[in-house]
């Protein structure tokens, strides 16, 4: 057990790479102070055992909390996630099951907009 518990909390980037299911991608346009910047993110589903213990080793993070789905889907609508971090709940969200057009009037347009086509 002391072996599994370290190998939990030591994966790195070796190991989640070997397990990350792809699971295609969403674009959208950032409009700032800047200008407007099509954004493409690349999305992987990636399901880890329940002792995993999540560790900021770059300074980006400032925490980890664990949510439940519905813990989830209420967050992602009152602006407690970053933009982009919002849009790939939401794409996880839908693929999943876990949002429906039943539930979400506007279920067809957050697709589309999930998967921008960028006009040059």
């Amino acid at each position: 057990k002391q072996w599994y518990q370290r190998r939990v909390r030591g994966m790195g980037l070796e190991y989640l790479s070997g397990i990350a299911v792809p699971a295609g991608c969403i674009s959208y346009t950032v409009v700032n102070q800047y200008g407007t910047s099509p954004e493409v993110e690349f999305v992987y589903d990636v399901e880890l055992p329940q002792e995993f213990v999540p560790c900021n080793k770059d300074g980006e993070v400032a925490g980890f909390e664990l949510y439940t789905i519905e813990e989830v889907k209420e967050l992602v609508t009152r602006d407690n996630f970053k933009t982009n971090c919002a849009a790939i709940a939401i794409d996880f969200l839908i693929r999943h099951g876990q949002i429906t057009p039943d539930e979400l009037p506007s279920y067809v347009e957050v697709s589309q907009i999930l998967h921008s086509r960028f006009h040059y």
